[in-house]
């Protein structure tokens, strides 16, 4: 069945060089050399590679380094596996003297400045006459629509992310730092199951939860005051993505306030979402609940993103007009209005939600506070 679903990709992103008049397509991306090849290796620093993709109409190939070459074939059918040894620019400059056409595809998202001089200088100094056609979003917009074993491995994901802040939770009390939360969240992902994170876990207490990205640190929990986490287990290279914000002891009627507003906008949006829907409807179901409240200059992120073996792909539901898009069955997304008041601190709720024909199916089981 994988095999069937890499033919299925390779043959769309054919059908795309096709549309672009493209010879050759370079693939930096490795979640998007993952989508089309099957190939796990990650880069886990910017500079390090674990390879490339070169696909034409006729050929798929996978180049890569000694170091990954067991890997590669283990996991690899599809493309053929070429091992540099001089670097990928040597075994790259060699490929393209012997295939067909001129027109080289390459991701602008991925392939740096710098590696892209060295490139264009080698191919040129070799006699080649390449075109470096540059591409945006090329991949990734096939991987908005969901397979149905991409979905289940989300879900499952979900599912952890849900089952460890639920422990978590219940765990938290006044004088535990948002650093050791975070590393409980961390270490008991891991222990279920996880693969890795999907993001570093996001602990922000008190004022700090008025900073939406904030990072974790000694500031300790205390009662009255609420506490963002958002978190989110990575399967078989899948990503989850969850946030609530809860509040030890009593909640105070600001809380209360906030939190309502913001579970309403959110509830609004997720009973809304639907395939055909242009991503800016999207995002305005929530956002003018909350600025019909006052606190629109405070909810300043989009409402939500997409999701799958990136934590934040394609589509966006943004407010941005540049961004939109229309919704399709099949997408992934997140449902994720917030309010951030400076001084005192936010509430964030997201749910994921798939986006089916006629409606959103929530994949959350995790439920909010009532007051």
């Amino acid at each position: 069945m994988f095999t069937a679903i890499i033919k299925s990709r390779l043959a769309d992103t054919r059908a795309l060089l096709s549309d672009r008049g493209l010879d050759a397509f370079l693939v930096y991306g490795s979640d998007n050399r993952r989508y089309l090849s099957g190939f796990t290796a990650r880069e886990e620093v910017f500079h390090e590679s674990c390879g490339s993709l070169l696909i034409t109409r006729d050929e798929a190939l996978l180049l890569t380094d000694f170091r990954y070459q067991e890997w590669a074939q283990a996991e690899v059918s599809e493309f053929d596996i070429l091992i540099y040894q001089a670097g990928l620019g040597a075994l790259l400059i060699e490929q393209l003297g012997i295939l067909p056409g001129g027109r080289l595809g390459f991701e602008t998202a991925y392939l740096s400045c710098g590696q892209y001089q060295r490139l264009t200088k080698a191919a040129a100094e070799a006699g080649l006459q390449v075109e470096w056609v540059p591409t945006e979003g090329l991949v990734e917009g096939l991987r908005e629509v969901k397979h149905p074993e991409e979905i289940l491995m989300v879900r499952q994901a979900l599912a952890l992310t849900e089952k460890v802040f639920s422990e978590v939770a219940a765990c938290l009390r006044p004088g535990l730092t948002e650093g050791q939360v975070a590393w409980e969240i961390e270490r008991r992902l891991r222990e279920g199951g996880a693969a890795g994170m999907a993001f570093s876990p996001i602990v922000a207490a008190g004022a700090n939860s008025a900073r939406p990205h904030h990072r974790p640190g000694d500031y300790p929990l205390q009662a009255g005051e609420p506490i963002i986490i958002d978190m989110g287990a990575r399967i078989s290279g899948y990503c989850a993505d969850l946030t609530r914000t809860v509040i030890l002891g009593e909640a105070t009627e600001r809380f209360r306030e906030i939190y309502t507003l913001v579970r309403r906008a959110q509830a609004t949006a997720e009973a809304g979402l639907k395939a055909g829907m242009e991503s800016l409807a999207g995002d305005a179901l929530a956002r003018e609940i909350i600025v019909q409240a006052g606190y629109g200059e405070a909810f300043g992120h989009s409402l939500g993103h997409g999701v799958g073996l990136a934590v934040h792909e394609a589509p966006s539901l943004s407010p941005v007009k540049e961004r939109n898009t229309v919704l399709q069955a099949g997408n992934l997304v997140t449902v994720e209005p917030g309010i951030y008041l400076s001084g005192w601190g936010g509430v964030r709720l997201e749910d994921m939600a798939l986006i089916q024909a006629d409606h959103a199916e929530i994949l959350n089981e995790l439920g909010f506070y009532k007051f």
